[in-house]
């Protein structure tokens, strides 16, 4: 059964991936197949449920966008390997983490208290303007059915929903924010095995400020993100290159809460799902394979035909900013992405990465693309595992923190296009700069405490 064939083939990438990159967890193949080998295992426990035949040609083309994924990877480490040698070493698979003295980041008090107090007015003039927003289209009722209607008017319809360039602006921000905070919070933890109190109010108030909109997107992208930044930096400081057993047994508890909480935050946000945590869970972790194959075999297969816009699943974002700056309304517009029901359950509107790929460009998109995903993804790995001249002026590494935002993405490819639409788009240019401000804010910009004498 082609069900079987995949998850045992997914397995034995991660493997493969696992050990020839040195059991590096954050490696780009590990944060690739890990979690499309859960999904795969996970599509097996819902076979009779979701009457699941996979076929040959869904598992096929899952299979050679994962070898060339997977190739592409290889043969960056290798070139690496060339031009620091100028030959092909015998050892290719070596660690590419080196060691690095990491300094304990001191935030300023005063540093600390002005950011927090910036998140909390974004998180309160952010929080009026959805339900101000949701209350004019006539949604009424507690805070999380205003979110929630807030969401699904900013998913479902064309209208004008915006917070205001201004709330948008210091939203990003603040969320942006939060992963500098999470990189002082795991870069002091490592140095002093001490949590530094202040910055990590201040990741808290990022992530209570991804949740205004309803979506749990932007949090998980945190903590996903957060977890990488936090076994680099482990790894930098450790003369070992592999994870400690409890570093390791730290993450799995990570995971697992950030898993075990995702049904009861989104039901906190208003969305209410009649299903078991574990229907509910598989609806986000296996069903987007299944759906894929449905698309493969009973859209694509009937027929295949170019969209009218270039790119127009793959590069969405940066085509809607395009289109709403040059005013092309063909080129703003919502994703094709039907919802799915199989044998009376719902399977949602994920498909995977590789469905975006064949939607746009076909067979030949998945090999180019997924090629193009292995060599930005270990070029930026490399770049992040590399101690740099040019960071001895600040403690904090841009570099950790944009491959973490890229591991994401990678870690989220069963689930959907996260890569493209991540990095391609005006959004991730924003967060860059957005990171070097808070960077300077935190590292460079210094108060002192002023005493009023009594006169």
């Amino acid at each position: 059964m082609i069900v079987y064939t995949l998850a045992i083939t997914m397995v034995v990438l991660f493997i493969i991936s696992f050990y020839t990159n040195n059991q590096e967890i954050a490696s780009p193949p590990v944060a690739f197949f890990a979690p499309f080998s859960l999904a795969a295992i996970d599509l097996i426990y819902n076979v009779d449920k979701w009457r699941v035949e996979l076929k040959n040609n869904t598992y096929l083309i899952m299979l050679v966008g994962s070898l060339c994924f997977l190739g592409a990877v290889y043969f960056a480490r290798a070139g690496k390997v060339f031009l620091r040698s100028g030959r092909f070493e015998q050892n290719r698979f070596k660690s590419t983490i080196e060691p690095e003295e990491l300094n304990y980041i001191k935030v300023g008090r005063i540093n600390c208290w002005i950011f927090a107090a910036l998140q909390v007015i974004t998180f309160v003039l952010c929080l009026i303007a959805v339900m101000r927003i949701s209350r004019r289209f006539g949604i009424s009722g507690s805070l999380s059915i205003l979110i929630s209607g807030y969401k699904n008017l900013k998913s479902f319809t064309t209208e004008n929903i915006s917070l205001g360039r201004l709330n948008n602006n210091l939203y990003d921000f603040c969320y942006a924010s939060g992963f500098i905070w999470f990189y002082i919070v795991a870069n002091n933890f490592a140095v002093s095995k001490k949590v530094d109190k202040l910055p990590l109010l201040n990741l808290i108030l990022s992530i209570a400020i991804s949740l205004e909109k309803g979506s749990r997107g932007g949090a998980v992208t945190l903590l996903v993100a957060g977890v990488a930044m936090m076994v680099i930096i482990w790894q930098k400081k450790s003369k070992r290159r592999r994870l400690k057993f409890r570093q390791i047994l730290l993450v799995i508890l990570i995971a697992v809460i950030v898993v075990g909480t995702f049904q009861k935050v989104g039901e906190l946000l208003g969305r209410v799902s009649a299903a078991d945590f574990g229907g509910y869970l598989s609806t986000y972790l296996s069903a987007p394979i299944r759906n894929l194959d449905y698309y493969i075999n009973n859209v694509m297969g009937r027929s295949f035909s170019r969209p009218d816009v270039w790119g127009k699943m793959t590069f969405v974002r940066m085509i809607n900013f395009l289109g709403g700056f040059l005013k092309i309304d063909s080129w703003v517009y919502e994703l094709d992405l039907p919802f799915l029901r199989s044998n009376g359950y719902v399977c949602g509107n994920v498909y995977t990465t590789f469905y975006a790929y064949l939607y746009d460009f076909g067979v030949t998109g998945v090999i180019v693309l997924m090629i193009l995903m292995g060599l930005i993804s270990q070029v930026l790995y490399q770049k992040a595992t590399k101690p740099s001249k040019r960071n001895r002026r600040y403690s904090i590494n841009l570099w950790i923190i944009v491959y973490s935002y890229v591991f994401y993405s990678l870690a989220f490819s069963f689930f959907s296009n996260k890569f493209y639409e991540g990095i391609v788009s005006i959004q991730f240019i924003k967060y860059l700069v957005f990171w070097a401000m808070v960077r300077y804010f935190v590292e460079r910009t210094k108060f002192k405490a002023v005493s009023f004498k009594r006169i």
